[in-house]
């Protein structure tokens, strides 16, 4: 989910994703992903590292990594802004491009996805 996410809003406005935060809004924290991931830093690059094969190293530009300590518990913010180039997600050796719309994330088909991009960025 993090990945079609953040795929979206750099195709979209941009955005702001919380990690460690239900989508009720109730404060989940990193502690379980430390587990296997040691600490902020592991979670960081390995966030990073993922966020890199699925969609290229150029992104990078685009998207800024903060942490949070809230009530004890960590959260990642990831803030995400707009794309200056069109962005597909490579998932399970398929490319896919993402819109966020509203609250929504949105697979496009190809031929909404040619549309979208010649709007865009004409």
């Amino acid at each position: 989910m993090v990945i079609k996410t953040i795929a979206a809003f750099l195709n979209a406005q941009g955005g702001v994703l919380l990690i460690g935060v239900a989508d009720n809004g109730s404060l989940l924290g990193l502690e379980g992903d430390y587990r296997s991931l040691h600490d902020r830093d592991g979670f960081e690059l390995h966030l990073r590292r993922t966020v890199s094969n699925a969609l290229g190293e150029a992104i990078h530009a685009f998207v800024t990594v903060t942490f949070h300590d809230i009530g004890g518990k960590d959260v990642c913010q990831v803030t995400v802004q707009p794309s200056d180039h069109p962005v597909y997600a490579e998932l399970n050796k398929e490319t896919i491009s993402y819109l966020r719309v509203g609250n929504a994330t949105n697979a496009l088909a190809v031929d909404e996805t040619v549309k979208y991009v010649a709007t865009r960025w004409g």
